[in-house]
C-alpha cells in the first residue's frame, strides 16, 4: 500500500491511498538502524574505503562515523563552524574534502582529524565533482535555494592541496547538479540563477579546464537531481518551480552522444530536494524529498532504466527531505537523518533492502559425499590450465569413507577429479597454510580414529604425507594462527579429548590441554590473536556451554554460553565480535538461539533467533559483514533448504531465498573475486548423501 498527502481544491489535508497489486512494490523492506548522534540536514557525506558512511555538518559543526558491522554513529572530530548544504567529496587518499561559504576542510580519516585548506571557493549549495585523474571541480552557490550569488569555478589537487581558479561558468547558479561523464566532462544542470531559473546547461572540461554550452533543460529544475545512467544517458527528475516554489515530476534524458534533452517518463508524483542512489542492478531508487505543499515525504520511487518506467518502492518509516542515501558494502542503502516531518532535522536512520539473493544450480560432484571439507585454492598460472578452483576433499556416502578428492573450477563451472587422499578419511579438518599447500589432519576411518595428516600441492595435484598427530581424532577444530601454524583442539577417538596440538612445517608438538574435553565444538580466532573454543559435546549427546581461551601457551576459562549446544557454528565478525548461530541443545532439541561474544567484556549477549532452529547448518561470512545460514537439520529426520541473512547493522534475521536441494553436513564456502558468492556443496538430505553443487547470490544484481 501506497501513501501521500496532498492539499485539496479547498486547501485541506486529506490522504490518497493507492493499492499497488504489483509485484513491483516491497513490502516493508525499510528497517531502523542506528540514528544519528546529532540531527541535521543538508549536510556532506561520504562512503569511507573501510565501507564506514562519513557525514559532517548540516546546521551543525559536528561530524560522525557509522559502522556497519555494529549498526551505531560514533562523534568525530568537530569543523571550523556550523554549517549547511555544504560539497563534500571522497578524495584518492580515502580523505574526505568538505567546502562551505568561502571555507574548506580536509577530513583525514585515519588521524580523525580537520585540516583547513586556504583559497577555497563558495561551497555552500555548490556543485563538487572529482575527475578519472583525482582532481575535484567546485562550481557555482549561494547562501539561499532560490538565488545564486556565484559563478565562480575552482580545482583542487589532492596532491598538492591547493586551489586554481579555472574558467567561470556562464551564470550564476545554485542549488543544482552536476554529473561526471564517461568522458571526463563534468555536465552542469538546472539549479537557481540570479534572478530566474537557467535552462542552459554546460559541460567542463578536466583536461582542456574549460567549459562549453549544450543543449538547455526542457524545464526549470531547482533543487533537483541527476543521474548517469548504465545507459551512458543522464536522467534528470524532478525538482523546484521557480514562479511557485512548488515541486514537479518533470523528467528529461540527456543523451551523451548526440548533446540532446528529450522528455523521460514523468515521475508518479512531484518531488523535490530528495536523494537517489543508482543501485547495482542499474535501478534508481528515488527516496522522499518535498513534495506538493509538505516539508517532506516518506516515498520511494524505482526507475528501470531499460523499460524507461517508474514504479513504487516501499516507503521509509520515516517522511524526509534535505537527506542523502548511501549504498553500504551490503548492498543495502542507508537513508540518514534529513529534515523531518515536524519541520526540524531527524535524528532516524534505516536501511533498505531492495533485493533479495537467490540460488543457481552448477555442475555436479563427480562423487555424492557429506562430512567432507571445501577449500579454496590460490591462484596460480599452470600452463593450459585456468585454476580458480576450490578442493573437495574425503568425506563419506553409502559406499564408504572416501579418500577421492574433486576441484571445482568457478569460473568454468566445471568438476575434474584431482589426487586422492593417501588415507580415506571424514570429519577431518582442512587449512591452506601460508604457502599456498593445503593441510588435511585427522578425520574418522573405517578402522577408527585417524591421527595422520597430508599435503595437497595445487602446482603437482597430488596429496604426500607430513607429520603424525599425537592423538587420533574426529569432529576436532584446526584453526590457522597468526604465526602460520596451525592449533588443533579436542575432538573425540571413542572419548572426548581435551588434548590440543600445533603443526609446524611438517611436525605436531603438544601444547596445554583444555580443562574439558570436548567434541563437535566450534574455534574462532579472536583480532587479538587468542583462540575461543566454545561449547560442544562433552559425552555423548551432551552439550556442554563452556569456552575456553587460548593465548598461544596456556587455557583459561571463558564466559560461559546462555545455552549449552553443539554442532553449532560460530563467525567472527568485522567488529571484533563472535556469533554464534543455533546448533544441538539438550534432549538433541534444534536451537534458533544466537548469542554474541565481546572479547574486550568477555560477556556473551543474547543476539535474536533465528526463523528456523537449525543444527549441523553451515554460515558464511561475506565481504560485506552480513552472514548467510544455509541448510541443516531441525530434527533427528528432516533437512532444511531455507536459509537466512544477518545484518549487524539490524541485529535482525532476514529470511532469505532457499537452496534447492534441503541439505545438512554440507559444506559452504565464499569465492573470492570481484562479485564474491557462496558455494553450498554436497551434504545429505533423506535421500542419502548428495552431489549437488548450489550458488547463491547475494541479491545485488550487478550489471555485466
Amino acid at each position: 500500500m501506497y501513501k501521500y498527502k496532498m492539499l485539496n481544491s479547498s486547501g485541506n489535508l486529506f490522504v490518497i491511498t493507492i493499492l499497488l497489486l504489483t509485484q513491483i512494490l516491497q513490502a516493508d523492506n525499510w528497517q531502523y538502524t542506528g540514528g544519528v548522534i546529532s540531527s541535521r540536514f543538508g549536510y556532506g557525506s561520504a562512503l569511507l574505503t573501510d565501507g564506514k558512511v562519513f557525514v559532517c555538518g548540516g546546521n551543525t559543526d559536528a561530524a560522525e562515523i557509522y559502522d556497519p558491522a555494529t549498526g551505531k554513529w560514533t562523534n568525530t572530530a568537530i569543523m571550523s563552524a556550523s554549517n549547511m548544504h555544504l560539497a563534500t567529496i571522497l578524495l584518492p587518499s580515502g580523505k574526505v574534502l568538505a567546502c562551505y561559504d568561502d571555507i574548506s576542510e580536509i577530513y583525514n580519516t585515519q588521524a580523525g582529524t580537520w585540516v583547513s585548506i586556504n583559497g577555497a571557493p563558495r561551497g555552500t549549495y555548490s556543485s563538487i565533482n572529482l575527475s578519472y585523474n583525482g582532481t575535484v571541480l567546485v562550481a557555482g552557490g549561494g547562501q539561499i535555494l532560490y538565488t545564486a550569488t556565484n559563478r565562480k569555478a575552482k580545482t583542487f589537487n589532492p596532491l598538492t592541496e591547493i586551489w586554481t581558479a579555472t574558467g567561470d561558468l556562464s551564470l550564476e547558479r545554485t542549488a543544482f547538479t552536476t554529473i561526471l561523464l564517461s568522458s571526463d566532462n563534468v555536465l552542469v544542470v538546472g539549479g537557481a540563477g540570479s534572478t530566474t531559473p537557467p535552462l542552459s546547461c554546460q559541460l567542463y572540461n578536466f583536461t582542456s579546464k574549460t567549459w562549453s554550452s549544450t543543449n538547455s533543460l526542457p524545464h526549470e529544475a531547482i533543487g533537483a537531481t541527476a543521474t548517469l545512467l548504465p545507459s551512458g544517458d543522464v536522467l534528470q527528475f524532478g525538482g523546484l518551480e521557480n514562479s511557485t516554489r512548488q515541486p514537479h515530476n518533470l523528467c528529461a534524458l540527456y543523451d551523451t552522444s548526440t548533446h540532446i534533452w528529450s522528455f523521460a517518463p514523468n515521475m508518479p508524483y512531484a518531488t523535490a530536494i530528495g536523494a537517489a542512489a543508482l543501485l547495482p542492478s542499474g535501478k534508481l531508487l528515488v527516496s522522499g524529498g518535498q513534495p506538493m505543499a509538505l516539508p517532506c515525504s516518506d516515498t520511494c520511487l524505482l526507475y528501470n532504466y531499460i523499460a524507461n518506467s517508474w514504479s513504487f518502492a516501499s516507503s521509509m518509516h520515516t517522511e524526509r527531505s534535505h537527506h542523502n542515501i548511501i549504498i553500504l558494502p551490503t548492498g543495502k542503502i542507508l537513508a540518514v537523518s534529513g529534515l523531518g516531518a515536524s519541520g526540524g532535522a531527524t535524528d532516524v536512520c534505516e536501511i533498505y533492502n531492495y533485493a533479495e539473493g537467490d540460488w543457481a544450480t552448477k555442475s555436479s560432484l563427480l562423487t555424492e559425499r557429506k562430512a567432507h571439507t571445501v577449500t579454496p585454492l590460490p591462484i596460480v598460472h599452470i600452463p593450459g590450465v585456468c585454476s580458480t578452483n576450490v578442493l573437495i576433499a574425503g568425506g563419506e556416502n553409502s559406499s564408504g569413507i572416501l579418500s577421492s578428492c574433486e576441484v571445482y573450477n568457478y569460473s568454468l563451472n566445471k568438476i575434474a577429479s584431482t589426487g586422492s587422499l593417501i588415507d580415506a578419511r571424514t570429519h577431518h579438518t582442512t587449512n591452506l597454510l601460508p604457502n599456498g599447500i593445503v593441510l588435511a589432519a585427522g578425520g574418522n576411518s573405517t578402522s577408527g580414529a585417524l591421527n595422520s595428516s597430508e599435503l595437497y600441492d595445487v602446482n603437482t595435484l597430488s596429496w604426500t604425507s607430513t607429520g603424525t598427530m599425537i592423538d587420533t581424532r574426529f569432529n576436532h577444530t584446526a584453526t590457522l594462527l597468526k604465526d602460520g601454524t596451525v592449533l588443533v583442539t579436542g575432538g573425540e577417538n571413542g572419548s572426548y579429548l581435551n588434548s590440543c596440538e600445533i603443526y609446524n612445517a611438517g611436525v605436531w608438538t603438544s601444547t596445554a590441554n583444555m580443562a574439558t574435553a570436548r567434541a563437535k565444538h566450534s574455534a574462532v580466532i579472536l583480532l587479538d590473536g587468542n583462540i575461543l573454543v566454545i561449547g560442544g559435546e562433552t559425552s555423548a549427546g551432551t552439550p556442554t556451554n563452556s569456552c575456553e581461551l587460548w593465548d598461544g601457551t596456556s587455557w583459561s576459562n571463558a564466559a560461559s554460553l546462555s545455552t549449552a549446544r553443539s554442532v553449532h557454528t560460530a563467525i567472527l565478525l568485522q567488529s571484533g565480535k563472535v556469533l554464534v548461530i543455533g546448533g544441538e541443545g539438550s534432549g538433541s532439541t534444534a536451537l534458533a538461539s544466537c548469542e554474541i561474544y565481546d572479547p574486550v567484556t568477555n560477556i556473551w549477549s543474547p543476539e535474536g533467533n533465528l526463523n528456523t532452529a537449525r543444527y549441523c547448518h553451515n554460515a558464511t561470512l561475506l565481504y560485506s559483514g552480513l552472514v548467510l545460514v544455509t541448510g541443516g537439520k531441525p530434527d533427528a529426520t528432516n533437512y532444511l533448504s531455507s536459509c537466512e541473512i544477518w545484518d549487524p547493522a539490524l541485529s535482525v534475521w532476514e529470511t532469505t531465498a532457499s537452496i534447492a536441494t534441503g541439505r545438512a553436513y554440507h559444506s559452504s564456502v565464499l569465492v573470492p573475486g570481484e562479485k564474491p558468492y557462496i558455494l553450498a556443496i554436497g551434504g545429505e538430505n533423506s535421500g542419502g548423501e548428495l552431489n549437488s553443487i548450489e550458488q547463491y547470490d547475494v541479491g545485488l544484481g550487478y550489471q555485466n
